[in-house]
């Protein structure tokens, strides 16, 4: 859609475009005064009034122009209203010259009216019993009229934007006294009144034509009485409250013609402030109705209003007028005109409007172009529907308002010959020539938008400028800064990266990349199969698994020259701090198709919003329902490798379950893997880590230590929720927002399963442990704590005893930062053959090992017991300090049982692991790291 654009109307527009208003013919220097109070002008009232030393106001100017001389008044802002009362004569009139409509108010002098002392409201142009005067290009804004013109001859006022008014004001521009041929042309109206423009009894030869006028407060727009033989012509008029023109008392003999009337969507939205409902879009008093033409008008009426109120009766539509006066608007249309929202102005017309190439050309007062000095042109998506392809209202719908281009390298060595090309896309008119002004004193002109070619023999800054001439007689103007600098190599530069905001991503910005030319590309290779091309020299990038990779910039440049730059990047975590969630379940393929053999299935762990950060890793209770095979699962980042680590070990017939640490892929997802048979896979969420430091807990373990045993009481009955307090017991502290757990079942009288709560919450949506009768099993638990300190431990069916083990806390000023790591097998005594017996201990080092730094505080395992020949456990502790009297996996001979376990590390980051009776071989396998920040 080729829309109107006048948000330049507003601020300056980069691409200027070419004058095709009828202004005055140059005069010579001492035929024009100049009127300039910016900073650097250097102005003064009492001067010559020269482009070398100007005038301030614009009022001083007025005060001595002499017929034939031009006023030309800078873009600035004069607080002032500006009284005329001097004239020109018929052959050489006064001429105040602003800026141009098209440029929008920054590019035009502005001239601001304020409250007098005597309360009355000041105006901005007033031409009182002046005559050949003509003021255009000028930016109006106050309170009363902008312009006032009375007992006026040959006045003509072109081309202004006039806006900022008060719904109180009478009048934008008003015609009053004993006037006389006077034109208001191409002028645009923003504002709120009563009326935009009046035209007072006993004005004469009055032209009103291609004014855009839009009543933001809903009420009149152009209102003529007693003006006999007005011309109203090409106006396009929104209004609600009062008709959008009135011809009253007796002004017959007028002509209305190619006239656009019709409330904007601004004027509907202040329809509510009408106190008589909405008005008729042209109302006609009988005596002006004698020998008044009214013809190709689009006119669309306000909510159910009548459109046409002619000599005293009412007609909906021009269909029951024109059968009731048939010499009348043959050619008026009552569809909605298409107006289009804009920045400025809610008149302008979008695509296929019922306006566009459907106006009379030769009706009296139509000129040549439109309110911001556009040709007519024929659009060649709408079919003609008038005598010629005139749009009808104030604006043309045209292409010769979008911007032109102009094609070069942005910096170019001087004494090397480049193209240059100007060029506009989809016109509707053809480009005859274009012309070149290089900056450096040279030109050229090009046939139609042919490239044109030139060098530059110094270095330097250039403003480069092009005016394109269209068929229609449209000239588009479009310029550019062209830089030249001495010949010299291309330097593709240096990297700087940083990590970003998702995990494993890095932006990366090349720096220092210096050529004569401009920088055509950089394409940027990850170092992981990922190359990417840009126009610009930075990039962000996403790896799927942490790891060493070079990353190469490939630099070109518009000379066509290459050149390369590498360098290594460690992709790694970042540490991370603990948020805890409400335990929600995002999957559960009961019901739906269990997982099959050798099949994974990605989830997103974010179906819900997180709470501030994109996550790191996610915390996950994971729980397999085989249906017909032992097995196991395997949880990872979705993207990566699939790493040659287990979470779950899967048998069948069973629920198992553990939790489960992993990294999140970049929009937090993660795969689950199942080794074999049909497996059902429930997969509850606790919580999630962010690397963002400055929110979220941090982990302080403490020494492993027995927080609740029920054998000590009485077991958990049927849907019972036994409140535990935890913080300000046993070294957690009363801050403490979260707590780690080991949970474990022990003397089930049933099947059933177990959840740790958030104190305070007695019913739960998701588990924790699923505890058989004859079979100890633990799971290790993150949970929140409730508000009074307690965590409830909730049992469903029958009875069964249960045990809490604490490893340590979450709160805001805790000790450690989380780096969760890609899982990775630390232990496996399978391969040597060498299980742990009957009291058996082995040390497992992890600080200062494959990445942990040594430092570290507490280390993320799953630890799994396979193998084994009795009912024993597994116990994991910091090196170096007394074995604890808790356990942390509890397992039955002929068996394989896995569990989650946070433990914290000896100062020289090892963790001791014990089984207590019969052998077992243990696995051992790390998620992440926990590190003092």
């Amino acid at each position: 859609m080729h829309q109107r654009h006048l948000a330049g109307l507003a601020t300056a527009t980069v691409l200027a475009l070419a004058a095709s208003l009828p202004l005055p013919a140059a005069a010579a220097e001492a035929d024009t005064l100049y009127v300039d109070n910016t900073k650097a002008a250097g102005c003064s009232d009492t001067g010559p009034g020269s482009a070398s030393q100007p005038l301030c106001t614009v009022q001083a100017a007025a005060d001595r122009v002499q017929p034939g001389q031009t006023v030309k008044v800078a873009a600035a802002k004069y607080s002032e209203q500006v009284t005329l009362t001097r004239s020109g004569t018929p052959g050489k009139p006064i001429s105040f010259v602003g800026g141009r409509l098209r440029d929008g108010v920054s590019g035009m002098p502005t001239v601001t009216y304020r409250k007098a002392d005597s309360g009355t409201f000041e105006h901005g142009f007033v031409l009182n019993g002046v005559h050949d005067v003509t003021v255009s290009g000028f930016a109006v804004s106050g309170r009363q009229e902008s312009f006032l013109l009375t007992d006026t001859q040959r006045v003509t006022v072109d081309s202004n934007y006039v806006a900022n008014g008060d719904a109180q004001r009478t009048a934008a521009i008003r015609l009053t006294g004993a006037g006389s041929d006077i034109t208001v042309s191409r002028n645009l109206v923003k504002a709120s009144g009563t009326n935009m423009v009046v035209v007072d009894p006993g004005v004469k030869r009055v032209v009103l034509t291609t004014n855009a006028i839009d009543n933001q407060s809903g009420a009149g727009g152009i209102r003529i009485t007693d003006s006999p033989g007005t011309v109203v012509t090409s106006n396009t008029v929104s209004s609600v409250c009062g008709p959008a023109l009135a011809l009253l008392g007796d002004s017959s003999g007028a002509t209305v013609k190619n006239n656009v009337l019709a409330a904007s969507y601004l004027a509907e939205r202040a329809a509510a402030q009408c106190d008589t409902g909405q008005a008729v879009k042209m109302r006609v008093s009988p005596p002006s109705a004698e020998g008044t033409v009214a013809d190709f008008n689009v006119a669309t009426a306000s909510r159910g209003a009548a459109v046409y109120d002619w000599a005293g009766a009412t007609y909906a539509d021009a269909t029951t007028l024109h059968r009731s006066h048939p010499e009348l608007v043959g050619h008026d249309i009552n569809t909605d005109p298409g107006y289009q929202e804009d920045a400025n102005t809610a008149v302008h017309l979008g695509g296929a409007a019922p306006a566009i190439d459907s106006a009379d050309p030769s009706a009296p007062g139509q000129l040549s172009t439109d309110v911001l000095g556009f040709h007519p042109i024929d659009d060649p998506h709408v079919a003609n529907t008038g005598t010629s392809f005139a749009d009808r209202g104030a604006m043309e719908f045209t292409t010769s308002s979008h911007s032109f281009q102009i094609a070069s390298p942005g910096s170019i060595p001087t004494g090397t010959e480049v193209t240059f090309q100007a060029s506009h896309q989809d016109i509707w008119s053809p480009v005859i020539s274009i012309r070149y002004d290089f900056g450096d004193g040279t030109s050229a002109v090009a046939e139609s938008d042919s490239p044109v070619q030139h060098s530059y023999a110094s270095a330097g800054s250039y403003e480069l400028n092009t005016l394109a001439t269209m068929a229609n007689g449209d000239t588009v103007t479009a310029h550019r800064t062209q830089l030249v600098k001495e010949p010299g190599p291309l330097i593709a530069g240096q990297f700087a990266t940083r990590s970003w905001q998702y995990p494993l991503s890095y932006s990366i910005l090349l720096q220092g990349t210096a050529s004569p030319w401009s920088i055509r590309s950089v394409t940027f290779d990850f170092g992981d199969g990922s190359p990417v091309e840009s126009s610009v020299q930075s990039a962000e990038h996403i790896y799927a698994q942490p790891g060493d990779y070079t990353v190469t910039a490939t630099v070109t440049d518009a000379g066509g020259r290459t050149e390369k730059v590498s360098q290594l990047v460690h992709a790694v975590y970042q540490p991370t701090t603990f948020h805890a969630m409400a335990p929600t379940r995002i999957t559960d393929t009961r019901t739906g198709t269990p997982l099959r053999a050798g099949q994974s299935i990605t989830l997103s762990t974010n179906q819900t919003p997180w709470f501030d950060q994109s996550p790191s890793a996610v915390v996950l209770n994971v729980t397999a329902i085989s249906k017909n095979s032992d097995g196991h699962l395997t949880v990872y980042p979705a993207g990566s490798d699939r790493p040659q680590t287990s979470n779950l070990n899967v048998v069948a017939g069973r629920a198992v379950p553990n939790l489960v640490t992993v990294p999140v892929s970049a929009n937090g997802s993660v795969t689950i893997f199942n080794s074999s048979g049909d497996v059902d896979v429930v997969v509850d969420r606790f919580g999630y880590y962010s690397a963002s430091t400055e929110t979220g807990d941090r982990f302080t373990p403490t020494p492993p230590r027995r927080l609740v045993d029920t054998r000590d009481s009485r077991k958990l009955d049927p849907a019972e929720a036994r409140p535990v307090k935890v913080a300000g017991v046993g070294g957690i502290p009363a801050n403490a927002a979260s707590v780690v757990l080991n949970l474990t079942a022990t003397e089930a009288d049933s099947d059933t399963y177990l959840a740790v709560l958030p104190g305070g919450q007695t019913s739960p949506s998701t588990s924790n442990l699923n505890p058989v009768p004859g079979r100890d099993v633990s799971n290790q638990v993150i949970v929140p704590i409730g508000p009074d300190g307690t965590v409830n431990l909730y049992n469903n069916n029958g009875t069964t005893h249960a045990i809490l083990d604490v490893f340590g806390y979450y709160a805001p000023d805790g000790q450690g930062l989380f780096t969760p790591t890609t899982p990775r097998r630390l232990l496996d005594t399978r391969e040597t053959r060498s299980p742990l017996g009957t009291d058996g201990t082995r040390s497992l080092a992890i600080g200062g090992q494959g990445g942990v730094p040594a430092d570290a505080t507490a280390a993320v395992l799953n630890v799994t017991a396979t193998e084994t020949t009795a009912d024993s456990f597994l116990t994991v502790w910091p090196h170096g300090s007394g074995r604890p009297n808790t356990s942390n996996v509890n397992f039955p001979p002929n068996s394989t049982v896995p569990n989650h376990v946070i433990t914290p590390l000896g100062t020289n980051g090892t963790a001791d692991l014990y089984n207590h009776v019969g052998s077992t071989q243990v696995v051992a396998d790390l998620f992440g790291y926990f590190t003092k920040g």
